[in-house]
């Protein structure tokens, strides 16, 4: 971290009163870059950081490596103030919600095809590209796909959403997550010798080629798009030895797949370092391009992309699906406007504490006061964010995007874990400024320790 951040993370908000002050400094330390091989603050900050907010952008800053992203489904519900931050530091937009199965075709015969459209149009006049998400998923799915259908009906229903979607939106949206989260969670030494695919409906069937066929639709409905495999946790463990394992199996099988998404859904306490670099040039080695489709790093609290699993308060992922994970909160990942229920209106500040609901299908989630970040917190959040992008730009000959999964801590389904790069009122942090850093001031890291 260079020393403008350092002497910014020494002085307090501009402004702030001592009541604030005296708050933030009464909140008990959460988690932090305590992971093996990260980097650690030898005297921890006392008061909270200014961040210049006029530097570079990370857009610019990042033109020539790769391509910097956020997800929402724009532009409806997004203030002005919201929308001049995502055209100035981002260039490619990934729908939230509106393009997931159940929203955009919630019966065989009905299609809902009005935010999709609006998100499109709104890119095209913006100049920002479009990456779709996603056309198969086990979640956020109708079950009309698998009703009274044989294998061969179901298939038929399969390549009709995947024509008419793909098809609509032809030259118009760069990329797909063509199948999402298809391998199970958990494992072992033996599980990772194997696809270890997930018991979905679309698995029981249609078997393990409904992945390949997938992507052979969306390649036939339009050749120049780029097609992903995406999931989380694959970068780690026996789940990233069995996503190698499928993903071999599919450029076997012809499969015309272009990438691998790893979600990137992380904590300052337990970002695995090592695992990543790793990860990024294992797919690179099968001929795949990179991508980190849904990058949030938390301060405390639980992390991960389980759909249904509760991140310590706020809602979880799905769309108001069961939750099947233990002491899980139901909830929405990403939902209909981006911002959690119990928010401040778009634009407005987000200083008093209030209660989350889950956004998307209509989770609950847990309601609570919300925990200030530290300057501890922020600090370690930047020095995980400086040391995740320095990995990123190693390897930025295969990596094609960097997409944060929302936009602010306020559009965010980690709500109450600072999660992202902006705050609540749409301020850079010091994670922005770090990011920023880690290519202008690279700094080598020592080795972290495989986990």
């Amino acid at each position: 971290m260079n020393t403008q951040l350092k002497r910014a993370v020494l002085r307090s908000f501009a402004g702030l009163g001592g009541a604030m002050l005296a708050l933030a400094a009464g909140v008990a330390v959460g988690q932090t870059a305590g992971t093996a091989g990260a980097p650690a603050a030898t005297t921890p900050p006392a008061t909270a950081p200014v961040v210049d907010q006029h530097g570079p952008t990370i857009k610019e800053t990042y033109a020539k490596s790769f391509l910097i992203g956020m997800a929402g489904d724009l532009p409806a519900n997004y203030s002005d103030v919201e929308i001049g931050l995502i055209k100035e530091n981002f260039g490619v937009v990934t729908p939230e919600n509106c393009m997931k199965p159940a929203p955009v075709h919630p019966e065989e015969n009905t299609w809902r095809f009005e935010r999709p459209d609006a998100l499109v149009k709104w890119c095209e006049e913006n100049h920002m590209v479009v990456h779709g998400h996603t056309l198969v998923w086990h979640a956020q799915t109708a079950n009309w796909f698998f009703e009274g259908g044989d294998k061969e009906t179901i298939t038929r229903r399969l390549r009709e959403h995947i024509t008419t979607l793909v098809g609509r939106y032809k030259g118009k949206v760069h990329s797909w997550d063509v199948v999402n989260e298809a391998i199970s969670d958990g494992g072992n030494a033996e599980t990772g010798k194997t696809e270890n695919l997930r018991n979905s409906q679309w698995l029981r069937n249609l078997g393990p080629e409904f992945l390949t066929l997938a992507f052979k639709f969306a390649h036939e409905a339009d050749p120049d798009a780029r097609l992903y495999y995406n999931d989380y946790s694959i970068e780690t463990g026996p789940k990233h030895q069995s996503s190698m394992v499928l993903l071999k199996r599919l450029i076997q099988e012809g499969a015309p797949i272009n990438g691998v998404g790893i979600q990137g859904h992380w904590s300052t306490a337990t970002v695995p370092y090592a695992a990543i670099d790793k990860a990024i040039a294992d797919y690179a080695s099968l001929g795949l391009k990179v991508s980190i489709s849904e990058l949030d790093v938390t301060i405390r609290g639980a992390s991960g992309g389980q759909f249904g699993a509760g991140p310590g308060g706020p809602g979880g992922r799905g769309g108001g699906g069961p939750t099947t994970q233990p002491g899980a909160a139901p909830g929405g990942r990403g939902g209909g406007d981006g911002a959690p229920r119990g928010a401040p209106a778009a634009g407005a500040p987000a200083t008093q504490p209030f209660a989350r609901g889950g956004f998307g299908g209509g989770g609950r989630g847990r309601g609570g006061p919300v925990t200030p970040a530290t300057p501890q917190d922020l600090q370690a959040q930047a020095d995980a964010y400086a040391r995740i992008f320095s990995i990123f730009a190693k390897h930025k000959d295969v990596m094609e995007r960097v997409t944060f999964w929302g936009l602010s801590d306020r559009r965010t389904w980690r709500f109450g874990q600072h999660p992202l790069i902006f705050d609540e009122n749409n301020q850079r942090k010091p994670a922005y400024v770090a990011i920023v850093d880690a290519l202008q001031h690279p700094k080598p890291y020592p080795p972290a320790t495989p986990r």
